[in-house]
């Protein structure tokens, strides 16, 4: 399926120039509209952002001041103070052992993408968010995209979450 991306908004949050003008320059050549393309150079200035414009995807570095990407995160995913709990938020960092990709999970990271970054890699991560959207889980612990990938369910046959679950929605309900 071929996708339009230039009437997407999306944010880049990244505390380096330099990067956000790559990442920039790589969404205008997969079809993002410059006009549609928001900038911040950090959590905070990010968070400031989406309270005036909503945007469709973000994608954000991990590392930065003052506030880096796990506290953004972890501030967009707060149902009682997010402009936009729901947003898809795309890692894009230099940081990609297993530990930080599992901490980025949990704190509601949708997908996380290597630096340095590849015109392949960015548009792979957009359509993956966009055409195969996680259902969002809402825990005592937890509130973002379901962390659970595979489809085949538990080895016992039992979903020992299921009766914690809740379906709150999709990006696609918002469409």
């Amino acid at each position: 399926m071929a996708f339009v991306f230039d009437q997407l908004k999306i944010l880049i949050v990244d505390d380096e120039a330099h990067t956000r003008t790559l990442i920039k320059e790589v969404l205008q050549i997969i079809g993002f509209s410059q006009a549609n393309i928001r900038e911040a150079s950090d959590g905070l200035s990010a968070f400031k952002s989406l309270e005036e414009e909503k945007v469709h995807i973000i994608i954000s570095d991990w590392r930065m001041e003052p506030m880096d990407g796990l506290t953004f995160v972890r501030k967009l995913r707060d149902q009682t103070t997010s402009p936009d709990p729901f947003v898809p938020v795309i890692f894009c960092s230099a940081h990609t052992d297993q530990e930080m990709i599992e901490r980025a999970r949990d704190m509601g990271v949708n997908e996380v993408i290597a630096k340095p970054v590849s015109i392949g890699n960015i548009e792979s991560r957009i359509i993956a968010v966009l055409e195969q959207p996680r259902p969002f889980v809402a825990e005592t612990q937890y509130f973002g995209p379901d962390r659970r990938r595979r489809k085949d369910g538990p080895t016992d046959g039992k979903d020992r979450r299921q009766k914690k679950r809740v379906h709150i929605k999709s990006v696609q309900d918002e469409t």
